[in-house]
């Protein structure tokens, strides 16, 4: 299985998990006419978050076994994605300051240097994607 794939049915197990939840509590609110039916969701429940785990936890192992190169250094796919991250914040603190600001900050260096935080941003995500689509995993 990808590494990408793994992360689809991850995804997709979190999202059956919190329908599953949302129809359950429903069910409970009503009289004792759904008793049956809310035990055997709550058994599907069960199983589903199982199975989230179990993806987490290959997830986590992969995050620390998978290399991603960035410029010229290796780093973890685990730190490339908080890098990723961090990087997508900044961004997103730029596009604040410059959506809020009166006229009081010079908009165009912040323009550009959020420009070339998306550079940057872009070619990490490429090449986490990549991993991610290229990734073997046991």
């Amino acid at each position: 299985m990808r590494f990408s794939e793994l992360l689809i049915r991850k995804k997709f197990v979190d999202e059956k998990i919190e329908l599953l939840r949302s129809f359950i509590i429903r069910l409970v609110s009503n009289d004792k006419a759904y008793q049956e039916e809310l035990i055997k969701l709550r058994k599907e429940l069960d199983e589903c978050l199982e199975e989230s785990q179990k993806y987490s936890m290959k997830i986590a192992n992969a995050n620390d076994q998978i290399e991603v190169t960035i410029g010229s250094t290796k780093v973890m796919l685990r730190n490339a994605v908080k890098i990723r991250d961090t990087m997508k914040k900044k961004i997103d603190n730029i596009s604040e300051l410059i959506a809020n600001s009166n006229g009081n900050i010079d908009v165009l260096s912040f323009v550009r240097q959020q420009g070339q935080l998306i550079e940057e941003y872009l070619a990490l995500e490429s090449s986490i994607k990549l991993i991610e689509w290229s990734a073997e995993l046991d």
